[in-house]
C-alpha cells in the first residue's frame, strides 16, 4: 500500500487487514477518491493540515480516520470560502450595475413618476425612497426654480438639522444615526447627495393634500 510505505510503516496491512481497511473507507469515506486519499496523506506529510501525522507504526482505522476528517474539514472550508468570494463577487456586481442603471434618465424619471403615482394611491409620502434619483430627474427637467442663493440657503438648514440630529444621536448612543450626520457634516459629496434628496422630499410634500 503506497501511503503506508510512503508514511514510513515498516509492514504494510496484510490481505485481511487491507479488506477491512477498503470496507471501512467505502462505507465512511465513499465521497472520496483514491486521488483525494492520497492527497490527504501527501498533505499530512507536508504539514497542510492541522493533524499529527506521527502513526507510530499502525496504519490502522483511528489513524486513517484523523488524516481524512481533518481533510474533508479543509474541504469544506476551501468550498466555503469560494463560495464567499464568488457571493461577494456578485454583489458588486449587482451593486455596479445598480449605480450605473441609477444615473440614467429612464431610471430616474421612474423614480420621479414612482413617487408621484404613490402620493396619488396613499395621500402620503414613502418612508424611504431614493429622493436623489427624483432631484435629478427634476434637475434635467428644469422642475427646480428656485435661485441659486435659495438653494444655499436650504442646504446651509440641512447642515443645522444634522448638527442637531448629530447632539441627539450621541445622547442617545445612536451609532448609526451619529455616524450619518458626521459623514453630511463633514464629508462634501455626502452633504451634496443629502440636501439634494431632502429638496426633492420637500418638493413633493407640496402634492399632498
Amino acid at each position: 500500500m503506497s501511503v503506508s510505505n510512503d508514511l514510513g510503516v515498516k509492514e504494510s496491512p496484510n490481505n485481511e487487514q487491507l479488506k477491512s481497511l477498503v470496507m471501512f473507507l467505502r462505507r465512511n469515506y465513499g465521497n472520496l477518491s483514491i486521488e483525494s486519499i492520497e492527497y490527504a496523506f501527501e498533505m499530512a506529510l507536508t504539514a497542510s493540515l492541522p493533524v499529527e501525522v506521527e502513526h507510530y507504526q499502525s496504519f490502522d482505522k483511528k489513524y486513517i480516520s484523523k488524516v481524512l476528517n481533518a481533510y474533508q474539514k479543509h474541504q469544506r472550508s476551501v468550498i466555503k470560502k469560494t463560495s464567499d468570494e464568488a457571493q461577494k463577487m456578485e454583489r458588486e456586481i449587482k451593486e455596479k450595475h445598480y449605480k450605473e442603471r441609477r444615473e440614467t434618465p429612464e431610471f430616474q424619471s421612474q423614480m420621479y413618476n414612482g413617487v408621484v403615482n404613490y402620493i396619488r394611491e396613499n395621500g402620503e409620502l414613502p418612508e424611504v425612497y431614493d429622493w436623489l434619483s427624483c432631484y435629478k430627474h427634476m434637475n434635467r427637467e428644469g422642475l427646480i426654480t428656485d435661485s441659486t442663493e435659495e438653494l444655499r440657503e436650504f442646504m446651509e438648514s440641512v447642515k443645522k438639522t444634522a448638527s442637531a440630529e448629530l447632539h441627539r444621536a450621541k445622547l442617545e448612543g445612536n451609532y448609526y444615526a451619529e455616524r450619518f450626520n458626521k459623514a453630511v457634516l463633514n464629508e462634501p459629496k455626502t452633504l451634496k447627495a443629502h440636501w439634494r434628496a431632502q429638496y426633492a422630499k420637500r418638493y413633493f410634500e407640496k402634492f399632498i393634500g
